[in-house]
């Protein structure tokens, strides 16, 4: 809830940045002032500078780079585990059969291939719909065309919507992973 609090917030302050630091009916007189000289005037500079802005830029094709890696690298592990497992076998009273690696490998994998074939979009989709929310309300919020009690429940349900889609990813992550605990201490 602290993230998307903070997700909401954020996107207000640099929505009134934008509109030319334009407040909302609760922000007047001295904290009109107060707003515009501790907020304003920093996050201009700030944004304004050129080092700053090349250093988001690196920090950006890092962490694209860095979701690049790993998922060739997750790529390149899931080939050599499933080599691994098709040379395991068995030696028994009929034969050479396979091990069982070899199926529990191909569950687990097909396992991963269907929470991101369903986590993907949904993680795509939520944070489209989430997005569109706080841009369309946001700007509205700044300028104050909404009243005290609908601006604050349009803000508290948008943090509900933000922390649901954060949750909705949190469980994705933990069921790709395949975690015991959701399995009841079997890991398929």
């Amino acid at each position: 809830m602290v993230a998307a609090a903070s997700l909401v917030v954020g996107s207000l302050v640099m929505t009134s940045v934008s509109l030319g630091t334009s407040l909302p009916d609760i922000l007047q007189g001295e904290w009109a002032t107060a707003y515009t000289n501790d907020v304003v005037r920093p996050l201009l500079a700030v944004l304004a500078n050129v080092s700053f802005n090349n250093i988001i830029f690196l920090v950006l094709w890092a962490v694209a780079g860095l979701a690049v890696y790993f998922v060739v690298e997750y790529c390149i592990n899931l080939v050599g585990n499933l080599q691994v497992a098709r040379r395991a076998v068995q030696f028994t009273a009929n034969g050479v059969v396979p091990h069982s690696t070899v199926r529990a490998f191909l569950i687990a994998t097909g396992w991963r291939i269907g929470v991101l074939a369903v986590g993907i979009p949904v993680l795509i989709l939520g944070t489209q719909y989430v997005l569109g929310r706080l841009n369309s309300l946001a700007p509205q919020a700044v300028i104050g065309s909404l009243s005290g009690r609908s601006l604050l429940f349009q803000l508290s349900l948008l943090v509900l919507e933000c922390t649901g889609l954060f949750h909705v990813v949190v469980v994705c992550v933990r069921l790709f992973a395949m975690r015991v605990r959701l399995f009841h201490g079997e890991i398929v």
